[in-house]
């Protein structure tokens, strides 16, 4: 089985030892940390997404609008982005609500989170 294979190839059923590297990853965001100062602030912006003219089948591009809720923690610029505006209000109202709180920031899902779960509702913890 192994004469009909290009050379390089081998067949999943001849004897090949695999070794097995102990990779560990490092994540750049920091440990939960409660900031000592936080700030955050909506702002709207426009960008451009590809559409498709159902017509036609041309690739068009079009201005759409946005919002982006950034924040500065203990210094550490942030931003996500929205494209409702509500949702991008009420999702200040919650960081300012967390940080009032004293609750840990988490710089990789951009919110405020409560170690322990207690007072969250069921879809956030």
């Amino acid at each position: 089985m192994l004469d009909s294979q290009p050379p390089g190839l081998l067949s999943c059923h001849s004897a090949v030892q695999v070794r097995r590297l102990k990779l560990t990853a490092r994540s750049s965001y920091p440990r939960l940390v409660v900031p000592g100062k936080f700030s955050s602030w909506v702002t709207k912006k426009s960008t451009t997404e590809r559409v498709q003219d159902w017509r036609t089948g041309q690739t068009l591009r079009r201005v759409v609008d946005c919002w982006d809720v950034q924040g500065r923690a203990d210094g550490v610029l942030w931003a996500k982005r929205f494209r409702r505006a509500g949702l991008a209000r009420t999702c200040k109202e919650r960081l300012d609500a967390g940080y009032a709180a004293g609750l840990p920031f988490d710089l990789r899902t951009k919110q405020f989170v409560d170690p322990n779960g207690v007072g969250l509702p069921e879809r956030d913890r």
